[in-house]
């Protein structure tokens, strides 16, 4: 969202959004099956009903950047190095345009027990891993 706002109108955050949409994906059933598991396990993108997303060679960002001030900010990393790597950043913009964010990062390896995030990264890791080699930049 912050993607479209600023770079397609033309207003809001002079920060370089990290969620930039630098790959299409196609329209399957592996991401057809991803996207309704993220909407069912992460509130900010069942709100949104989709997300914004972000390839490099580390690894494969996908969430919600905050547009506006109270935004909530909610971005998933998938790092290709290795599954403890991956990591949950949650959290909310108090400034104007999506600005001053407040945000608190989790990694797998910090989950003492079974939760949302962990689960649905034992889901996701390899097929998701193995369906981005392609992709690779």
């Amino acid at each position: 969202m912050q993607h479209r706002i600023s770079y397609m109108l033309g207003v809001g955050s002079p920060e370089r959004p990290r969620l930039n949409n630098n790959i299409t994906i196609s329209k399957d059933e592996f991401w057809t099956k991803f996207l309704v598991d993220c909407i069912d396990n992460f509130g900010s993108i069942a709100e949104y009903r989709g997300f914004d997303l972000h390839l490099s060679e580390m690894g494969f960002l996908f969430g919600i950047e905050p547009s506006y001030q109270y935004d909530d900010v909610l971005i998933i990393g998938i790092m290709f190095s290795d599954k403890k790597n991956c990591f949950i950043e949650r959290g909310r913009a108090f400034g104007s345009y999506g600005t001053k964010q407040l945000t608190k990062i989790k990694v797998y390896a910090d989950y003492k027990r079974q939760s949302k995030f962990t689960k649905f990264i034992d889901k996701w890791y390899e097929p998701l891993v193995k369906k981005l080699q392609g992709c690779k930049k």
